[in-house]
Parts: C-alpha cells; sequence; structure tokens
C-alpha cells in the first residue's frame, strides 16, 4: 500500500515537469515557473527493484493532433528511464483529444480499468463530489514531499476541499489572458489595425468586414464544442473551481458573496453579444454541436479567428506550425488568475486505481 502510493505521487511529480511542456490544457500554453524559495526539491535514489515493474496509466488532454505511437513511444520511453531505476514503475501514456477526454475518462473509470492518474481537466470538484478522486490529505507530506514543496501551499488551496487535498496542479502559467487567435493575412485583406481592438465588443465590425469579404468563412469559430470563449472573456470571476463552460456558484470582482453565474449583468452581456453575433452570421451556426476545433477549422481555411485563455505570449508561435496559417493574438480582456485558472489542470488518483 505504501510503496504503491509511493509509485503514483512519484509519477505526478515526474509528469508535473515532463509533460506540461508536451500539451496544452484547458487551451493554455506552459511557461517556466521558479521554486518557491527555500523549497528546493530533494530527490531520493530509491535502491535497485527487485520485483517487476509496476504499470501506470496516465491519461492527458490534448488540444493539438495526437502524436503518432512511436513518437508517444518514444516519450515513455524517456520517462522510464527514469521511472524504472528510481521507483520502479513504467509509465503509459494516454493523450486523449479534447473533445473526447470527459467522455474517456468517465469511462475508464467505470469500467474500473487501464487509468491511475489524470489530467480533472476543469471538472476537479465534479471527480471530487462523485469519489472518484483519492484523498491525499494524509500522504502528500510522506509520499510526495518534493511536488508539495515545488507547487506551494497556496496553490494546493486550490485542489483543497472542505479542507482535504484530492490532487496536485499541473505546474504551469497559472495566470490566464483571454485573446483573440485570428489569420493575420486576412486582417491584413480587411485593412484592420489590430491596435484598435481593446474589447470583445470592438470585434462586432471586424467580423463583419470577414463576412463580406469571405462569405464562406466562419469569422469566429467555436475553441471546443459549444464554446464561443465569450464567458472566458469576462474579467473578474472566480469561478471556485466549477467547470468553465457551465460555472454555478462564482465570486464577482472584490467581492467575498457567491452570487449565481447566470444572474449577473456580466453573463448577460456576453449571452447578448454572442446572440448578435449569431443572428448576423458571424458565429459558426452549429457551434453547440459541432466536433470540429477551431485549429481544425483554421488548418483547413473554413476560420478566420477563435477566443481563448492562454498563459505566456508565444502562443501564436505554436498555432502557426500546427494550422499552416499565419496565426496572430490580441488580448481582448484583462489576464485573471483565478482557482479554476490553477485546478483546471489537477493531477488526481483514480478511485479505481489498481495501485493505491
Amino acid at each position: 500500500m505504501k510503496k504503491s502510493l509511493y509509485l503514483v505521487f512519484s509519477l505526478v511529480l515526474v509528469l508535473a515537469f515532463v509533460l506540461s511542456a508536451c500539451t496544452t490544457a484547458k487551451t493554455e500554453i506552459p511557461v517556466a515557473t521558479e521554486s518557491p524559495a527555500g523549497t528546493d526539491a530533494v530527490t531520493t535514489e530509491a535502491p535497485a527493484p527487485a520485483e517487476p515493474p509496476v504499470e501506470i496509466h496516465f491519461y492527458f488532454t490534448s488540444f493539438n493532433k495526437i502524436p503518432e505511437t512511436d513518437a508517444i513511444e518514444s516519450v515513455e520511453e524517456a520517462l522510464n528511464a527514469i521511472t524504472v531505476p528510481k521507483i520502479n514503475a513504467t509509465i503509459k501514456l494516454h493523450p486523449t483529444f479534447v473533445a473526447n477526454y470527459t467522455q474517456q475518462i468517465n469511462l475508464a473509470l467505470q469500467s474500473g480499468e487501464g487509468l491511475d492518474v489524470f489530467h480533472t481537466l476543469g471538472d476537479f470538484p465534479q471527480y471530487v463530489s462523485q469519489n472518484k478522486v483519492i484523498d491525499i490529505t494524509d500522504m502528500i507530506d510522506t509520499d510526495a514531499p518534493e511536488a508539495k514543496a515545488i507547487v506551494g501551499e497556496t496553490f494546493l488551496k486550490t485542489s483543497t476541499i472542505q479542507g482535504r487535498l484530492y490532487g496536485i496542479p499541473d505546474l504551469k502559467g497559472y495566470a490566464l489572458a483571454p485573446v483573440l487567435a485570428y489569420r493575420n493575412d486576412i486582417m491584413q485583406e480587411i485593412g484592420v489595425d489590430p491596435s484598435t481592438i481593446k474589447t470583445v465588443n470592438d470585434l462586432t465590425a471586424v467580423f463583419e468586414k470577414v463576412k463580406a469579404k469571405y462569405p464562406d468563412m466562419i469569422p469566429l469559430a467555436p475553441v471546443n464544442t459549444g464554446v464561443s470563449g465569450l464567458i472566458q472573456s469576462i474579467f473578474g470571476i472566480d469561478y471556485l473551481g466549477d467547470d468553465y463552460y457551465s460555472p454555478k456558484g462564482v465570486l464577482v470582482g472584490d467581492s467575498l458573496t457567491v452570487v449565481d453565474f447566470y444572474q449577473t449583468q456580466e453573463f448577460k452581456d456576453a449571452v447578448t453579444l454572442a446572440r448578435e453575433w449569431y443572428n448576423k452570421g458571424l458565429i459558426m451556426k452549429d457551434a453547440a454541436t459541432s466536433t470540429s476545433t477551431a485549429l481544425e477549422l483554421l488548418t483547413s481555411g473554413k476560420a478566420f479567428s477563435y477566443i481563448a485563455s492562454y498563459s505566456g505570449n508565444q502562443a501564436y508561435v505554436q498555432i502557426s506550425a500546427q494550422s499552416g496559417q499565419d496565426i496572430k493574438m490580441l488580448r481582448v480582456a484583462q489576464p485573471y488568475l483565478g482557482t479554476s485558472s490553477v485546478n483546471s489542470l489537477t493531477h488526481a488518483v483514480a478511485s479505481t486505481s489498481k495501485h493505491p
């Protein structure tokens, strides 16, 4: 029991470093994070294994094309070179496309097979309330002190519910900036100076010009199924760990009073703008059901832009390389740091894991 827990939490620490640079989560680009002063991690060498390695299955989401099998296996081989001698465990990676991720996790949890550690991808409170992840409060100090020191007490509080710790946030940039990712060539063709765009309210005229010049092009594509990005552009909302896409109780501004998100003026304004864009044909008509992502639509030349939140300022380089288009980004709201922007990607141990 003790050894198995050590395996799982050591894996979490290794993956926090390695995989945060390999994938984009809830549309975020990881940035370097320094360890807090006085909390340098200490690595303890494990003795040579006396029994066959334990296989740990790790699921994580990808907003990009899933790599070929040989590419995944090469990463597994590099990870195993670290984990086998140190913790006598091999790693089986399961990169899963974002559109299918939650469904795949739920299926794996229901079957009880092939899932040990996973990214919660915005559903952290739901997994906790449904007893789908393990309470690690009494284990972290002995089984993952390095992870605790590196992530820090402050950020660990975002994955703590009613005083109990249920996961370790991914090691990445936490502050998110809502941006418009757009095709630079088309922005130039329609004669719009990007510096004149300050908020999402300035985008209506831009999208109308795109629609007029390219009638068959989607001015604003959904970043994921049913997600326009407008909700995430609302500044000053702390979702308190709720799902970004269907939040319930939230904090607004500096108030510490929890309110119904759907009763706020901020939500009303966002919905009103989205409705205007929809009626004018500026948003993809079947955005609520389409499984085509913004990246796919950009790659195929069918879309002009999308709205998403990123940490770091070099995301456009990666999107340009993936889509084959000249992509630029401009900020449409102030960066924010809230509970959900930290715990949206939390490493959690499945309650059905064979190894805890």
